[in-house]
């Protein structure tokens, strides 16, 4: 990497809580890491000498990988200032029934049959004229970016746009029910909408977790964290809990919005919480998945990877499958955090797998989906793709559903891989 792009990072401030993360416990002690801006930053550690920095470590495509997840960020947080640029966005398709639904590349919403691919209807988005966020020059219109998974409840499909606005569409026509807010914006939206409790909940880069009513988008209550929030927020009972850019796993009471506890971890996280009986996991750009108490906050393990945890894990029986930037997708024992297994791919993996019986699914920037035996990780096949699937998939019947950097929907057979279906959202 050259200096070049150091200087350019090192003067965007958004980059900061992502580059001040991840380095070795033999670094600089806690104190002196330059959270309160009194001493040096993480970010400065590798060029003054003091550790290596995130993008010193490892070699060929896996150091790469930490540099495309670098570059990943600087291109979502800039793409707003391009003028006639390309949208960007890496929505990932959400089930719910017979229908599959997505946020397209192209600002649109589509609903699709499920079983077959056949449309059923869309609903087309444009971002205003002077975009949300960063201080961009004014901007004629152009399609929104989407980059959270829409989420089906009742009779509405939620989801949060990189213009700051959470929008309701009638799951049966694709009318626009609702927006919050009405006028104005707040923080671009980058995680997915969760649904719970009579109310939709969403963070955004202002830092702000919010809690708008499902039936008319009034919000009820708002949380500050310290910083973005890039995750899509999970609901137990009546918990909420949400990650965000400064580092913390917290727990709020879903009603008001209370803090229950939180829970620090050494680097920025974009992983989305995954709550399994009295656990959530969650994992940090300091390289390392936890397991903590969702009643008390307090640890009770953690696992080590090489590289950011971007996604969530998903579980199977007493294992947990999670990806990495790394380019390995590692099984690890869901009571202790002992690896039982991992797999490695020729590029990043960003998305959250999928299982499906027997079968891990897994998506790497090398354009390939691998199915990998759950039991052990061997191979069992590795299907080619024309462009790498940034966004989580989705399973349902038998079928798992794949969105490309490309705009193709693809639905596999979830036991032998052939292609049951594929759609260009585009078109």
């Amino acid at each position: 990497m050259n200096m070049n792009y150091h200087s350019y990072v090192k003067n965007q401030s958004p980059f900061i809580p992502l580059l001040k993360r991840g380095t070795e416990e033999d670094c600089l002690p806690l104190s002196k890491r330059g959270t309160e801006g009194d001493s040096l930053p993480l970010w400065q550690r590798g060029i003054q000498g003091d550790c290596p920095s995130l993008w010193q470590r490892g070699t060929g495509w896996k150091f790469q990988g930490l540099v495309m997840g670098l570059a990943f960020v600087a291109l979502l947080l800039v793409a707003a200032c391009t003028p006639g640029g390309p949208v960007a966005g890496w929505s990932g398709p959400s089930v719910d029934g017979d229908a599959i639904y997505i946020g397209t590349l192209t600002g649109k919403v589509i609903a699709y049959n499920s079983s077959n691919g056949d449309p059923r209807w869309q609903a087309a988005f444009q971002a205003p004229a002077t975009p949300a966020g960063f201080g961009c020059s004014p901007q004629v219109a152009r399609p929104l970016a989407f980059y959270g998974n829409p989420a089906a409840d009742g009779d509405s499909v939620f989801i949060g746009a990189y213009d700051g606005i959470v929008y309701a569409i009638n799951k049966t026509n694709g009318a626009i029910k609702w927006q919050y807010p009405k006028v104005d914006h707040i923080g671009p939206i980058v995680g997915g909408v969760a649904v719970g409790q009579g109310m939709v909940y969403v963070g955004s880069s202002d830092g702000k977790l919010y809690a708008l009513a499902a039936s008319n988008g009034v919000e009820q209550w708002s949380f500050a964290t310290g910083n973005k929030i890039w995750s899509t927020p999970a609901v137990k009972s009546n918990r909420l809990y949400v990650s965000s850019f400064d580092g913390n796993l917290y727990a709020l009471d879903a009603s008001n919005g209370s803090l229950l506890w939180k829970f620090q971890t050494e680097g920025a996280i974009t992983s989305d919480p995954l709550v399994v009986d009295n656990t959530v996991y969650v994992g940090s750009f300091d390289r390392r998945l936890y397991s903590v108490d969702a009643l008390t906050g307090k640890a009770k393990w953690s696992f080590q990877g090489e590289g950011w945890f971007w996604s969530a894990p998903v579980v199977k029986d007493n294992m947990l499958v999670a990806s990495n930037l790394d380019g390995n997708v590692y099984a690890i024992d869901a009571s202790n955090g002992d690896r039982l297994w991992k797999y490695e791919t020729k590029g990043p993996v960003r998305p959250s797998p999928a299982v499906v019986g027997d079968i891990v699914v897994a998506a790497s920037e090398d354009k390939s989906v691998y199915y990998l035996r759950a039991s052990s990780g061997s191979l069992v096949r590795a299907i080619p793709l024309t462009s790498p699937a940034l966004a989580s998939m989705a399973v349902q019947k038998g079928l798992v559903y794949v969105y490309t950097k490309q705009g193709l929907l693809i639905a596999f057979n979830a036991e032998n891989g052939i292609r049951v279906w594929e759609v260009a959202t585009s078109s």
